[in-house]
């Protein structure tokens, strides 16, 4: 028995090994490993080759590892992006439906209300499961996609990314509570015995309050630092034992497993700097080496695609869920509108569509508790896999042409700075739109082929018409600093670019300008910069100063999914082009052939003019490249 467990979590351990390189091999990366590994599994599971069986160690793993998934979500959640204020511009309501939080209520709630719409008119007609569950199902999202997805497209860190980011957590969070909530209604009744369910949210405050308080006790905060690696990995063992403790009070209250699990991923994640740091990447590596392939593989083995035939009902539930899990997120995030544009907010709607880890567990409950029957439970796994895939390339679609192409700059004031600017980022490729007040210095500019458009930099109408929906870059250049800080702080509230920067002449005011979300450039600093190049620097200071004729230097963000996970040393880099640097997140990397490049990541080019923007063209498209071994 045990020799045969055995051989069966080989041969899923192969599986998991061979999935990632079959998804990568996909054009465009565009169908998600996990996908794979569901197909996978049903293939050699026993409505397929009967290769692989369910055993009680898979059954065990697949548990772990679901749980760990719901872990490593709630690892994700970021009070911060929660928090972001609004538009507070036009008035409150509008302030809080353009927060992410308020933005991430209105789209849950719309989608709730048009699963609950569609159940009750399947239960009319006599073909829906359970109202309630069914109802909670169709409103899932799934985290496990959104988050790759945005970092892929390299979204994550601006407006936009972070209000799809809170519309994602919000779905997952309250679907997990209440779902976990219908459950032990169905097991125990409804008693008082419901209000347990609460004690995850208690459990929640009282670790973060006993966590904060530890970390400044400098024994504690010592000890810790000190076996955080080697043999210790005391912080893994306390991550993974904090899970295990809230996976049991969710047992012994009642509520479900995979609601302790995400509950105490929330907690780790308000200890934990970032995405980077070293637990997280920790974590990472042992829930997707092991415990998570395991899991979804094991779904695909559990799929009854027999079951599917055996009722007529199950056969139209297939193509209305499918269109439900579109329409209950399409149409309530036409309210993105309100600060995106409306391609974006499509695109947010697509992407919001896709479901995957949580929906199967939502469906595997039901089984459990007897509400849904396997066919039923075979189309939710269906819909799964065709949202999963579909979602992520309709968004990638959608918001392709806002990452691609020439950049594109608008430019807030058109005095001397602003001119020139403007002149020498047109030389260099970019896309630029000046405002200004001035209606005549605007008409002088259009007569020498500047574009200009006259206006306040505060005005969303004069800022849209300088098409700042399609900028990268938005740069407030004018001699009066209250003037440069409130055009950015309106860009930021209203719209999502990228990059906002503004010139700083008062030194005293750099923290006001920065802790609105601004790039400040001093003058004072940049002049006592310059200088300071000129003395130490000679060589680089007139290069870019002079700009020497069929030379340049770029910066490309990374989004050739078929160059990247590759080393430098394997790319054939066109011309003579270097690559300087490598900004990851808040990481500077100096480049080696042996340093890897990944999707999201900024590279500083240089070298001749051609084989510069050859190189920025090939590294900044979707796939058109192939990476090719260098031969020394």
């Amino acid at each position: 028995m045990e020799e045969t467990s055995f051989n069966q979590l080989l041969l899923v351990s192969a599986i998991a090994f061979l999935t990632p390189i079959l998804s990568s091999r996909v054009p465009g990366r565009l169908l998600p490993a996990v996908v794979v590994e569901i197909i996978a599994g049903a293939a050699l599971g026993p409505t397929g080759f009967d290769i692989i069986r369910p055993t009680e160690i898979l059954e065990f793993l697949a548990a772990f590892g679901f749980a760990y998934l719901m872990f490593l979500s709630g690892l994700e959640v970021d009070t911060r992006i929660l928090l972001a204020p609004g538009d507070t511009t036009r008035g409150k309501l509008r302030a809080f439906l353009t927060s992410p939080i308020g933005a991430s209520l209105t789209v849950f709630a719309g989608t709730l209300l048009i699963g609950m719409g569609t159940v009750a008119l399947l239960s009319a007609a006599g073909i829906a499961p359970d109202f309630w569950l069914t109802t909670l199902i169709l409103s899932t999202t799934s985290v496990g996609l959104v988050l790759p997805t945005l970092k892929e497209k390299g979204l994550a860190s601006g407006p936009y990314g972070q209000t799809i980011m809170a519309c994602a957590f919000a779905a997952d969070f309250i679907t997990l509570l209440l779902i976990g909530s219908f459950a032990a209604v169905k097991r125990e009744g409804l008693n008082w015995e419901l209000a347990a369910v609460l004690i995850l949210p208690l459990g929640f405050l009282i670790a973060w309050r006993v966590g904060v308080s530890l970390s400044h006790v400098r024994v504690v905060s010592r000890t810790v630092s000190e076996l955080a690696h080697a043999t210790s990995q005391l912080q893994v063992r306390g991550a993974l034992a904090l899970m295990l403790m809230f996976v049991v009070l969710a047992e012994t209250t009642g509520s479900e497993l995979i609601l302790g699990s995400f509950v105490a991923g929330a907690v780790v994640s308000l200890f934990s700097p970032g995405e980077g740091d070293s637990i997280r990447i920790k974590l990472d590596a042992i829930g997707y080496g092991l415990f998570i392939p395991v899991f979804f593989i094991n779904v695909g083995v559990d799929l009854d695609l027999g079951a599917l035939g055996d009722s007529t009902d199950d056969l139209i539930l297939l193509p209305v869920f499918l269109v439900v899990a579109f329409a209950s997120k399409l149409l309530p995030a036409i309210i993105l509108r309100l600060r995106f544009t409306a391609r974006e907010s499509l695109a947010a709607g697509f992407l919001l569509s896709s479901r995957l880890s949580l929906i199967i567990a939502a469906s595997l409950i039901g089984l459990e508790l007897g509400i849904i029957t396997p066919g039923v439970n075979t189309v939710i796994v269906l819909v799964a896999i065709v949202t999963a895939t579909a979602s992520p390339m309709a968004f990638s679609l959608l918001t392709q042409s806002r990452t691609g192409g020439l950049p594109r700059v608008v430019v807030f004031g058109a005095g001397s700075t602003g001119r020139s600017l403007a002149s020498r980022l047109e030389s260099n490729g970019a896309i630029v739109t000046l405002v200004d007040r001035d209606l005549e210095i605007a008409e002088g500019l259009e007569e020498r082929g500047l574009t200009v458009i006259p206006g306040e930099g505060v005005d969303p109408g004069v800022l849209r018409r300088a098409g700042i929906e399609e900028a990268s870059t938005f740069v407030a250049v004018t001699s009066d600093d209250d003037a440069n800080l409130n055009a950015c702080r309106a860009v930021l509230g209203t719209f999502d670019v990228p990059n906002v920067v503004a010139r700083l002449n008062d030194a005293d005011r750099m923290e006001e300008f920065s802790s609105s979300g601004v790039k400040v450039v001093s003058v004072a600093h940049a002049t006592s910069s310059s200088l300071l190049n000129a003395v130490l620097r000679p060589n680089l200071f007139e290069f870019l100063a002079d700009e020497p004729k069929g030379y340049d230097i770029l910066e490309v963000r990374m989004r050739n999914v078929d160059l990247a996970e590759h080393g430098l040393g394997q790319i054939r880099l066109p011309g003579n082009t270097l690559v300087m640097l490598i900004r990851r997140d808040d990481e500077i990397i100096v480049p080696k052939g042996s340093s890897v490049v990944k999707v999201g990541d900024v590279l500083t080019l240089a070298g001749d003019e051609d084989s510069v923007r050859e190189t920025a063209e090939m590294l900044g498209s979707f796939g058109t490249g192939r990476p090719v071994r260098r031969r020394d």
